[in-house]
């Protein structure tokens, strides 16, 4: 449920900082940095270091490979 709710607020946005994710989810700052990590990794998040803060955006692309790959199993 926090990733996604991860993901819908990026969706939402441009980019946002793990501060603006802590502010809108109940969780500690090193847990929402642990799903923004595993997002990283599963490639569904870009992130870009802008001095003391880190950037988080939506990798589009991965969602619409996602999405293709999904519809391709369900038409089978």
């Amino acid at each position: 449920p926090a990733r996604l709710e991860i993901i819908r607020q990026l969706r939402e946005r441009e980019c946002c900082c793990c501060g603006d994710f802590c502010a809108t989810l109940d969780l500690a700052q090193s847990t929402v940095s642990q799903h923004l990590e595993l997002l990283r990794n599963a490639g569904l998040v870009e992130y870009q270091p802008e001095g003391t803060r880190s950037r988080y955006r939506l990798n589009r692309q991965s969602f619409l490979a996602l999405a293709s790959a999904i519809g391709a199993v369900a038409a089978k």
